[in-house]
């Protein structure tokens, strides 16, 4: 049985204490595609914010997924490709207070996450926090699991699916 307290592996047979309801990324999908030896020189990447050749602008942000019967969200850590203009406005108001009423920007999801079809690309908004909180990324394309999951939500058994994945190493990134 799967609780969010913890659950029996389907991979190791071992009870996990808990059951992880935040997976983060480490940089955009598109990041990876630039050649290792190259990324010094091409690319810019600290843990909130990335860019590419100074022409591509990504964010990282907050993909809730509702969870059955559950008051929080499973969150996957995803990043969105903005416009440089949004890129530079969001950078102008780090740490400002009240710069949660600020518009939300277009994007288009930059993590690609192997437990769906292709991710890259959704259409996203952004929503801009309190200073100190990540965007909340909301997905706007119809017709992808991902962006179903998010829309009704999953249940503890396929939290647990997802983290069994991440625990025993299938997924890198």
């Amino acid at each position: 049985m799967t609780t969010l307290d913890g659950f029996t592996c389907q991979s190791c047979g071992e009870f996990h204490e808990g059951l992880a309801r935040c997976l983060p990324t480490k940089c955009p999908t598109y990041y990876q595609m630039v050649p290792e030896s190259e990324r010094s020189e091409r690319c810019w990447l600290s843990n909130d914010l990335c860019v590419i050749d100074d022409r591509d602008f990504f964010i990282y942000g907050s993909l809730e997924i509702p969870i059955h019967d559950h008051p929080d969200p499973f969150i996957w850590g995803v990043w969105v490709s903005i416009s440089k203009t949004d890129f530079m406005r969001s950078q102008d108001l780090f740490g400002v207070v009240g710069r949660e009423t600020e518009r939300p920007y277009p994007g288009w999801l930059s993590t690609d996450i192997p437990l769906y079809p292709s991710c890259l690309e959704l259409v996203a908004t952004v929503h801009t926090q309190r200073a100190g909180i990540r965007p909340l990324i909301e997905l706007q394309t119809l017709d992808h699991p991902l962006v179903c999951e998010h829309k009704d939500g999953i249940t503890p058994r396929r939290v647990q699916e997802i983290v069994e994945w991440f625990l025993h190493g299938r997924f890198e990134q």
